[in-house]
């Protein structure tokens, strides 16, 4: 792993952490951020030299060539009075399934969007409570095959779902849940050593999700036992603090981070970056790269995911601009611009 040259050489001589420091500008918000951002970046970098070797190997070459230069030049934002830091442009090659780095910055935006949105129709509607759902099958050596069962399978959920709202017919766990959103995974099983594809849902429950009714009826959709399959909700006192008498209402804004590990579990990595060889990336995303990995339905359908840059702040603040390149193995800073205020950028 390549270190970052936090006390190395930075802009005529002085190092990076000297610079961020002596000069008061960037506060300590403002320089984990950024610090956080550039070892994302960092190992970006080394894992996508071995997925580009990789891609090469198997006539991709172009889009190697994507995955080599991604990241290679970061620009930051940072205002001073509000010690707010921004990634404002990059040359990202948006290969959200084989690069950490455009990875990691999707989840992200997925993470804020769904939460945004979610607070807003739990916010509106008091019947409906958050319940996280974790749904596996077995593993298998064949990728191909284990994700189609597991897609098919939920399909069958969501389409029964919109049968029982649509027509008021129909048998199913899914009957009570009124939207919500899946992102689908694909890792190596720790004890199996071969595939094991799994979905993440967030889902807006009116009511109590049958949790027994929905193992046996997808152990009937995946064709195996009920023990391979687990449910979790959230409830009062835990789960969502931010909670109505029955829904799920903000309260002063504040998100319980129970609540953000789940949307975090749910919109991380489609495939596991760092406990996966390239070789293993590469095949994950021969099978992925036409599959939607992210859906919404119901009263969460219609999510818009912003881009993975950042916005500039609109509005008169002083601001100080970072470049950073990607030179010999490592990120060196080779410019600052200080001069400016949002108004004349």
């Amino acid at each position: 792993m390549v270190s970052l040259p936090y006390d190395e050489a930075g802009v005529n001589g002085e190092s990076l952490t000297s610079f961020l420091r002596n000069r008061n500008k960037v506060g300590t918000s403002g320089r984990e951020y950024l610090i956080r951002m550039l070892q994302v970046a960092e190992r970006s970098k080394v894992k996508g030299y071995e997925v580009a070797e990789e891609l090469v190997g198997t006539g991709q070459r172009r889009r190697g060539g994507k995955i080599v230069d991604c990241g290679s030049y970061l620009h930051f934002r940072h205002y001073v009075g509000l010690d707010d830091c921004r990634l404002l442009r990059a040359n990202f090659c948006r290969e959200y399934k084989l690069c950490v780095l455009c990875g990691a910055r999707r989840g992200g935006r997925l993470v804020s969007s769904y939460l945004e949105r979610m607070s807003e129709v739990l916010g509106s509607r008091a019947n409906l409570r958050l319940w996280n759902l974790t749904l596996t099958v077995r593993d298998g050596p064949d990728l191909v095959e284990r994700f189609s069962v597991l897609e098919n399978a939920f399909g069958v959920l969501l389409d029964r779902s919109r049968d029982y709202r649509k027509k008021g017919r129909g048998a199913s766990a899914f009957n009570v849940v009124h939207g919500g959103v899946r992102s689908f995974e694909v890792k190596r099983g720790k004890g199996s050593g071969v595939w094991h594809p799994h979905v993440h849902a967030l889902l807006l429950v009116d009511g109590e999700l049958d949790r027994e009714r929905l193992l046996r009826e997808w152990a009937l959709l995946v064709g195996q036992d009920e023990g391979s399959t687990y449910a979790a909700h959230t409830n009062r006192g835990h789960g969502f603090k931010f909670c109505g008498p029955v829904g799920l209402r903000p309260r002063r804004g504040e998100v319980d981070a129970s609540v953000i590990g789940a949307f975090l579990e749910c919109f991380k990595y489609c495939v596991k970056f760092g406990d996966m060889p390239a070789m293993d990336i590469v095949s994950a995303w021969r099978v992925l790269r036409f599959r939607r990995l992210v859906q919404s339905w119901g009263v969460l359908w219609g999510v818009e995911v912003p881009d993975i840059a950042d916005e500039a702040l609109e509005g008169d603040y002083e601001w100080m601009d970072l470049f950073f390149r990607w030179c010999r193995g490592e990120y060196r800073l080779f410019e600052v611009d200080s001069s400016g205020t949002s108004e004349s950028a």
